[in-house]
Formats: C-alpha cells, sequence, structure tokens
C-alpha cells in the first residue's frame, strides 16, 4: 500500500496486488448448450405484447417462421385463412374474447390433428385434465424461458406424427 498525502490536496492510496496468471475457477459454472434449432410454421397467441416479441424473436432464431397474434380472435381468422399452413400452435389460456381451450376447440374443428401447446400464468385444479380433454397435445406453466420453449417446440414437431404438415410436405428437424 503506497500512500500520498499533499496538505490542502488531499490523500491517494494505490493499493497493489499481486498479478495471478491462472484463470479464475467459476463455481457451478455449466457449459452452454446450443438450443434446438428447426424447421416449421408456427401460431403464436398472447395478449401480452411484450411476451408476443419475446417469443417471436427466439422462434425465428430457432429456425422457424412464426406468426404472433395478440388477439385469439385475429389468430383464429388467421388460421382459417389457411389451416394448411401451420404446423404448431401455442396459446395462452386466458386472454379476451376467446380462451385458448376456445381457441384449440375451433382449430381442431379444421385441423383435428393439429398439435396445440397451452400455456398458462394460472392453475387450478383440473386444469391439466381440461387441457388434455380440449385436444391440447401439451400444457404448461408461464413463465417460459427460451431454452424451454426450444425444447417443447423441438418435442412437439419432431415426434413421429409430425413429420409431415398437412400437406403431405415432409418438415425436417
Amino acid at each position: 500500500v503506497k500512500v500520498e498525502s499533499r496538505l490542502g490536496e488531499g490523500t491517494t492510496f494505490h493499493v497493489l496486488f499481486p498479478r495471478l496468471d491462472m484463470e479464475p475457477e467459476l463455481p457451478h459454472a455449466r457449459p452452454v448448450l446450443p438450443m434446438l434449432k428447426g424447421t416449421g410454421e408456427i401460431l403464436f397467441v398472447d395478449d401480452e405484447k411484450s411476451l408476443v416479441a419475446y417469443s417471436k424473436e427466439i422462434l425465428e432464431y430457432l429456425g422457424y417462421g412464426v406468426e404472433a397474434q395478440t388477439s385469439s380472435k385475429d389468430a383464429l381468422d388467421l388460421f382459417l385463412a389457411d389451416p394448411d399452413r401451420f404446423n404448431l400452435v401455442i396459446t395462452d389460456q386466458t386472454m379476451p374474447d376467446m380462451t385458448g381451450f376456445d381457441l384449440a376447440g375451433r382449430i381442431h374443428k379444421v385441423r383435428p390433428d393439429m398439435p396445440i401447446v397451452l400455456c398458462t400464468g394460472f392453475s387450478s385444479p383440473g386444469t391439466e385434465e381440461m387441457a388434455a380433454a380440449h385436444g391440447i397435445r401439451l400444457f404448461i406453466k408461464k413463465p417460459l424461458g427460451p431454452r424451454r420453449l426450444a425444447e417443447i417446440v423441438n418435442q412437439i414437431l419432431s415426434s413421429p406424427e409430425n413429420k409431415e404438415d398437412a400437406n403431405g410436405r415432409r418438415i425436417d428437424h
């Protein structure tokens, strides 16, 4: 430690540490694993604009085409205009105008094979059973991080029943 002091100007302390030539060891550091990428068209529906923008960005980064909607009614209109366009629907449950269950029911009237993932921040007893009764492929609780979102989409779109889209076109992941 060096100290310099001048009357009327102040004092300066210099603290010198020995140089360390080794890499610091980070406790509990986990390796960064690449996120699973894929292809396919996804309809993403949630009434939270920031969540829609965030999820769209992640899914597009992973290689998916994404149509993001903040209105379940607009999402249904978009789906009905071209039902064969999408390979997966990810929807929130609690939204104005139409719940995720209602949206899933209307989509399944047109495309019974459409995989639908229902996301919710609220869960009550029996919600998962209701989701299964509505043909929901997967029921998940929010919040959903990027890695988990990538895993879920990859898991569903790479399952054997989703190897082709509604027009019989091959989907490669």
